[in-house]
């Protein structure tokens, strides 16, 4: 299911995949018992490479740190492009990958608390919320789908526009303050 999302395919059938596996079709039903099955197991073995991804960090200066998150997003944005696109499709109409989609969704929202921490520190109660929602919405998978789909921008563009982005909204300000 991974290799035909990962080729193209966002939302596979069970038919596809077990041709593609070399299997019956009766095999995939024997082991899920729904698509939707078949779907989580397959965000959650996805969910795994992810774990091995590079994670940015935390030290040196707010470029520095803005532009190793941006690089180490990049890898796993890239990486992920697919089956991210492919599980939104389907989290409107499954609560279980919902629910399965926000384990990685609060994950990046603490490594990006952490690689800025000395910004968000700065400022205090709305208006860090507010900037830590910023932050992590630009260097989402969201955003980077925008630059790299909509935008059409290559991995580099998209990288450095992120790094920008955030290196400006984490500048502290005397609004801000």
């Amino acid at each position: 299911m991974l290799d035909l999302i990962d080729e193209g395919t966002p939302l596979p059938t069970a038919g596809e995949v077990a041709k593609r596996a070399g299997v019956a079709l009766r095999s995939i039903r024997q082991h899920f018992e729904s698509r939707e099955a078949l779907f989580i197991a397959a965000s959650e073995r996805h969910a795994a490479r992810v774990d091995e991804a590079p994670i940015a960090p935390h030290g040196g200066t707010l470029e520095e740190r803005a532009r190793r998150l941006a690089a180490a997003r990049a890898i796993v944005l890239e990486q992920t492009s697919p089956i991210r696109r492919a599980a939104t499709m389907r989290a409107d109409t499954s609560r279980a990958l919902a629910d399965a989609l926000q384990r990685p969704i609060r994950e990046r929202r603490r490594e990006v608390a952490g690689v800025f921490a000395t910004e968000l520190a700065a400022v205090d109660g709305k208006t860090k919320n507010d900037l830590l929602d910023a932050l992590d919405l630009v260097a989402g998978g969201r955003a980077w789908d925008t630059l790299r789909v909509e935008m059409g921008r290559t991995v580099e563009q998209a990288e450095r526009v992120v790094g920008s982005a955030l290196v400006a909204l984490a500048r502290p300000t005397e609004k801000r303050r």
